[in-house]
């Protein structure tokens, strides 16, 4: 890459990173509670061996009702007020039983972008971006609720800046990828032809970056070629690959907050 061509970060500090990532835990949690499967247990919430001693007689987990709320308590209670952003306290002042499915599942796919956040603080192993993360195996890498964070936060650490730098730039080529297939199944010929070109540069440079295997002419999407899969699992990596990025980005210092993270940098 020619010098005009680099991007330059300024990592977060690891402690920022690490506060973020129990915000967006208690958001997962959160939004899995609107999930339960119904017999009282949310299906990917993490659940504690605690949670079982208190459900009541039907089997409900009995303090459901005040969990989004315990959840702030918990984070307002570890100095995290000013890390929170206004959606984030919303919903977690909001009732269990007030998001509708739709909002709920859609709230889950923070889920990703903390698969992005723990693996920059050294928690997990690289998370693949061709498929969904394990939300039980992230939330039991963090911090339970109600439990005491600074510790962990000030003993967090950050990859290297070039193992990180690397990751930002694989997620933003797999959110590219995404976007550029339904120009690869467009009826104009034309713009199929431009969309074919487009990748075959990028795939080149991806080759040329160590990003792509050597022979690659495309992501390989659990052994496919990503032009193969059809729109149900083009939603999924778009999300996964959107979400990674988010976090990536404001990882490497992009965006004032959370909330105002650039599609592009």
């Amino acid at each position: 890459m020619s010098d005009d061509e680099f991007i330059d970060i300024e990592p977060r500090p690891a402690a920022e990173v690490a506060r973020r990532g129990i915000i967006l835990s208690a958001v997962c949690r959160r939004a899995f509670l609107e999930l339960d499967d119904g017999d009282g247990r949310a299906s990917t919430s993490g659940e504690s061996p605690d949670d079982a001693e208190n459900e009541d007689e039907d089997g409900d987990v009995a303090s459901d009702v005040g969990e989004g709320f315990d959840l702030l308590a918990w984070l307002l209670a570890e100095g995290m007020d000013a890390d929170l952003t206004p959606d984030e306290v919303a919903l977690l002042r909001a009732p269990v039983g007030s998001l509708d499915r739709d909002e709920a599942e859609s709230l889950t796919w923070a889920v990703e972008a903390l698969a992005g956040l723990a693996w920059a603080l050294g928690l997990t192993d690289p998370p693949p971006l061709d498929y969904p993360a394990d939300g039980d195996r992230l939330l039991a890498t963090l911090p339970e609720p109600e439990s005491r964070t600074g510790a962990f936060c000030r003993g967090s650490r950050l990859r290297d800046e070039v193992e990180i730098a690397a990751a930002r730039d694989e997620a933003e080529m797999w959110d590219w990828r995404a976007g550029l297939q339904p120009e690869l199944r467009h009826p104009d010929h034309g713009r199929q032809r431009e969309a074919r070109e487009a990748l075959a540069e990028v795939v080149a440079e991806a080759r040329s970056a160590g990003l792509l295997a050597a022979g690659s002419s495309d992501l390989d999407v659990r052994g496919e070629p990503y032009g193969s899969i059809d729109d149900d699992a083009l939603t999924v990596l778009a999300a996964i690959a959107g979400h990674r990025l988010h976090a990536l980005n404001w990882i490497c210092g992009f965006g004032q907050t959370w909330d105002t993270v650039p599609d592009e940098v």
